[in-house]
C-alpha cells in the first residue's frame, strides 16, 4: 500500500535505511523526505518545494510527491499549483490506496484511503475551498471503487482434468507490473492445463493510473518496501487469494509460486512465507535483493523448495560484474541453508516478451521434472 504521507503528521517510515544495494538512491530520497518534513514544519515552504523539485526528477510521476507538492502550495496560498499538483497525483493513480496518517482528534496513524485522507489532511484546508477540490475527490473514490471491485476475487483457473480434485498442485502467478489478472489468466491458463496445475493469480493492488488500461502494480512505494514496510500488505494479497481457492474447496498437493519483476519480488517473499507447502519458486527480474528477511530458510531447506532465479544479462561491464557477485552471494546464502536446488542464471532478455518466455521455459522445466540445472549462462 502507499506510503504517502500528510506533511503535518508525516511518520517515522521513510527515515528507515534500506535493506538493499539501492541503498545510496533510497538515502537521497530518504533525506530529500526529510527535508521536507523540516522545512514545512519551519514554514520554509520554498526550501520544501526544492526538495520536492529533486524528489521529482528521481521519482517521476510519483504519487507521493505530487500529493506533498499539493500539500505544500496549499501550505503556501497557492491554490491553483496546489489544484494542479493534486490533479497530476489523481492521473497518476492517487485514490486507489491507503495512507497511514494522524488524523486530527486521532492518538495512533490510521489507515485512510486517499480520498478519506485528502478530506481530512489540514494541509490541504485551502484547497477544499475551491469547487474543484470536491471533483478532485470524485475522480479519487471512482479510483478507489474500480480497486476495491478488481481485488474482491483473485483470477483461478482450474484445468478440466482437475475439475473433481478436491487436492491438486497450484501454480500462484504473480504477474509483472502493468499488467493485470485478466491478462496473466488468458496469458498462462492453457500453460496450466498443460502442465497440471490449478492457476491462481492473486490481485496487485496498486493501480498503474486513474486509467484501468495501464495494469496495475504490487509495489506503491519502492523506497518504504525496500526499507522494510508494506511487505505484510502485499503478502496479504497473496493470503486472501489462497483463502479464496480454499473457500472454492480446492486444498494444494503444493505450491509453485512464479513471477517477473516486482511479480517476481513477491514471489519470492510468498515462497518463502509458505515455505513448507512450496515445492518451487521461478522468477525473472526481481526488483529488489530482498537479502532474503522473510526467508524461512530452514523450513525451506526441510521441503526441498526448489530457487530458479535469472536476472537479465547486463550489457554495461560494471554492471555485469555486480550482477555476477550478487548472485554468488546467493548461491552462498542458499549453500549455507542447505537449499541444493537453487539455481541462478543471467541470460540476453531484450523485453517483457523475452522475459515472459523465459519465465515460462524455466517453469516449465521445473513443473516437468527435469533434473532442474540450468543451462550454461548466456555471454
Amino acid at each position: 500500500m502507499p506510503r504517502i504521507h500528510s506533511l503535518a503528521f508525516l511518520l517515522i517510515s521513510l527515515f528507515t535505511l534500506p535493506l538493499c544495494a539501492q541503498g545510496s538512491g533510497d538515502e537521497q530520497i530518504t533525506l530529500l523526505n526529510r527535508q521536507v518534513l523540516e522545512a514545512c514544519q519551519e514554514k520554509k515552504y520554498d526550501q520544501a518545494l526544492r526538495a520536492l523539485e529533486q524528489l521529482d526528477a528521481l521519482q517521476p510521476q510519483h504519487t507521493g510527491n505530487a500529493y506533498n507538492f499539493a500539500c505544500v502550495y496549499s501550505l503556501r496560498g497557492n491554490v491553483e499549483e496546489g489544484l494542479a499538483w493534486l490533479d497530476r497525483a489523481v492521473s497518476w493513480g492517487f485514490g486507489g490506496s491507503r495512507a497511514t496518517i494522524y488524523v486530527p482528534g486521532s492518538t495512533a496513524p490510521a489507515p485512510q484511503w486517499h480520498a478519506q485522507m485528502a478530506e481530512k489532511d489540514l494541509d490541504l484546508a485551502k484547497l477544499r475551498a475551491d469547487p474543484r477540490f470536491a471533483r478532485l475527490i470524485e475522480r479519487m473514490r471512482a479510483t478507489q471503487k474500480r480497486v476495491e471491485e478488481y481485488t474482491a476475487r483473485a483470477g483461478v483457473f482450474v484445468p478440466a482434468a482437475l475439475k473433481e480434485q478436491k487436492t491438486a498442485p497450484v501454480l500462484v502467478l504473480l504477474h509483472r507490473a502493468g499488467s493485470d489478472k485478466e491478462v496473466a489468466l488468458a496469458r498462462w491458463s492453457r500453460f496450466a492445463e498443460q502442465h497440471g496445475q490449478v492457476l491462481l493469480v492473486p490481485c496487485a493492488p496498486v493501480p498503474m493510473k486513474e486509467a484501468a488500461v495501464a495494469g496495475m502494480r504490487w509495489i506503491d512505494d519502492a523506497v518504504a518496501f525496500r526499507a522494510g514496510q508494506d511487505r505484510g500488505a502485499a503478502l496479504g494479497c497473496v493470503q486472501q487469494a489462497q483463502a479464496q481457492l480454499a473457500a472454492q474447496g480446492i486444498q494444494p498437493a503444493g505450491l509453485t509460486f512464479a513471477g517477473e519483476g516486482e511479480g517476481g519480488t513477491l514471489a519470492l517473499l510468498a515462497a518463502f512465507a509458505n515455505a513448507k507447502q512450496t515445492r518451487a519458486v521461478c522468477v525473472v527480474d526481481p526488483l529488489f535483493d530482498l537479502n532474503w528477511v522473510y526467508a524461512q530458510s530452514s523450513a525451506a531447506a526441510e521441503s526441498g523448495l526448489r530457487l530458479i532465479w535469472i536476472q537479465s544479462l547486463p550489457e554495461d561491464t560494471a554492471a555485469l560484474e555486480s550482477a555476477k557477485a550478487a548472485q554468488a552471494r546467493l548461491r552462498t546464502q542458499c549453500a549455507q541453508w542447505g537449499l541444493a536446488g537453487a539455481g541462478f542464471q543471467l541470460e540476453k532478455l531484450a523485453g517483457d516478451a523475452e522475459r515472459e518466455q523465459s519465465l515460462e521455459a524455466h517453469l516449465g522445466s521445473s513443473l516437468s521434472g527435469s533434473s532442474g540445472s540450468l543451462p550454461p549462462s548466456s555471454k
